[in-house]
């Protein structure tokens, strides 16, 4: 993780991830999102749905996850070894590209692996690599192969798109805040400066209002 310059006041997440200063200035209109700040605010996903017995079970893989996954599959495999994710409804998977920020989506309760890239990308080979990995995952897990043949595998194409280039790490966030809850994906992008307002309000108060 790289943090922005200007580092004299800071948050910390309930995991010990720290943001400064000058990654808060990266919520400004117009700046790209770092790995921290994605990270930051997926985890305050993750503990809405722990502490609201309404919401779906959520997981969240970090940021490093699915490159990691793409060079390494059984070292990534290791990230998972304590964590039963069939036991939850949504797992949420962010992928950083290229100058670029998708999120996928496991949802556990539909069998289905979902992508979401606001520059309407067709995922291809996001899907076939998580497609592998829940094979994988459930061989050494349970010693047998995830049978996948029920399950969709889609990308998306019925979302937001975007309007520049900075915004993708806040439509990953949007999406998955959204998502979590079972909620629609029928927000705008020009709602996304709006959006940038409420991650700040969450990082600073710790939790999603």
């Amino acid at each position: 993780m790289k943090h922005s310059p200007d580092n004299e006041n800071s948050y910390k997440s309930t995991s010990g991830i720290v943001l400064y200063n000058g990654d808060m200035k990266l919520l400004e209109p117009l700046q790209w999102l770092n790995d921290i700040i994605i990270e930051f605010y997926v985890e305050l996903v993750v503990e809405r749905s722990q502490i609201n017995p309404l919401l779906p079970k959520v997981y969240a893989f970090n940021t490093n996850f699915f490159n990691k996954l793409r060079r390494n599959a059984a070292s990534a495999m290791r990230w998972t070894m304590k964590v039963d994710l069939q036991s939850f409804d949504i797992i949420l998977v962010p992928i950083h590209l290229p100058g670029h920020w998708a999120l996928s989506i496991m949802d556990m309760r539909k069998k289905g692996v979902y992508y979401f890239y606001t520059m309407l990308g067709d995922g291809r080979d996001c899907l076939r690599e998580l497609r592998e990995f829940l094979v994988l995952e459930s061989v050494a897990k349970r010693g047998e192969a995830f049978n996948t043949m029920d399950w969709t595998f889609l990308s998306v194409k019925t979302i937001p798109t975007q309007m520049n280039g900075p915004d993708c790490g806040v439509f990953l966030c949007r999406f998955a805040e959204c998502i979590a809850r079972d909620a629609d994906t029928d927000f705008k992008a020009a709602d996304m400066n709006e959006f940038r307002k409420k991650i700040v309000q969450g990082i600073k108060s710790g939790k999603l209002i």
